[in-house]
């Protein structure tokens, strides 16, 4: 729907080799678009959520700890 309604309506100011050039740049963008959410979905697939959670708890227990010397 986005492709007709947003990039269809916009082609329409175009004429001959802008609207060419309007199209290639359209597809380009789409390409590297979803290129990058396709890299973007296999690096975080690739996180280790457990030594992000520890670093988490190891960060809040140092902020505790920090709080209860100020006390």
């Amino acid at each position: 729907m986005d492709t007709i309604g947003v990039i269809g309506t916009n082609s329409l100011q175009y004429d001959g080799t802008e609207k060419i050039a309007f199209s290639v740049t359209c597809i380009a963008v789409s390409w590297i678009w979803f290129l990058s959410l396709a890299i973007a979905g296999r690096t975080a697939g690739k996180v280790n959520l457990c030594w992000l959670l520890i670093k988490y708890q190891q960060l809040s227990f140092g902020v505790l700890q920090f709080t209860q010397l100020k006390a």
